[in-house]
């Protein structure tokens, strides 16, 4: 919300209050009988605080959801992918880059935008998110498709070193740690102090 959510279009937040400090953080947004609050910001705008909203074509709840959000988000990932894959992701005309850059900001981002904010991820979900990844990349380095008699295919871990992707598991590690690293460095106290607590 610091960074200019509203300039951006999205002027909606779920705020997920736990820890010392909950009853009076959850005060401040005022929230009505609807579960709809607002939280005014230093800038002097106000930003509603809701339970659900939806992102990339996926509904986001409010907490421990993250084996519903992951599956939804590897539906979407995947509607994303069968979508551009016969015109653009499969296809040898466009430049492996080209191809590439289409993957990551029209499939892959629907797997990973917010991630950083996520409670531990199941390794079930782990896996399901793993594996719609590998599915985009496979399309991208044009081995989206069974074998062939003879014909050899390289593995998950070979197609991601060609496209500059790390594993799942570490991908999340990372946005877990930027997100903390962008709430160190310019959030408002009481958020630092919920997350940095022993309840964050």
């Amino acid at each position: 919300a610091e960074m200019g959510i509203r300039d951006r279009g999205k002027p909606e937040a779920i705020a997920v209050l736990r820890g010392r400090g909950f009853a009076a953080a959850q005060q401040r947004l005022a929230h009505d009988g609807e579960k709809v609050g607002s939280l005014r910001l230093p800038s002097g705008l106000d930003l509603r605080v809701v339970p659900t909203y939806k992102h990339l074509g996926v509904t986001t709840g409010a907490r421990d959801h993250i084996g519903t959000e992951a599956m939804a988000r590897a539906s979407a990932a995947n509607a994303a992918r069968h979508a551009l894959g016969r015109v653009l992701l499969g296809e040898r005309r466009p430049a492996f880059t080209s191809r590439l850059t289409v993957a990551k900001t029209c499939v892959m981002a629907r797997l990973l935008v917010a991630a950083g904010t996520w409670n531990d991820v199941p390794r079930a979900s782990v896996r399901q998110l793993a594996s719609s990844s590998s599915a985009t990349l496979r399309r991208v380095v044009l081995q989206g498709r069974p074998p062939r008699p003879g014909e050899h295919l390289d593995t998950d871990a070979q197609i991601r070193q060609q496209c500059g992707e790390a594993p799942m598991a570490r991908q999340l590690s990372i946005a877990r740690l930027r997100y903390f690293g962008r709430v160190v460095c310019g959030a408002p106290a009481f958020l630092r102090s919920l997350i940095q607590g022993s309840g964050g």
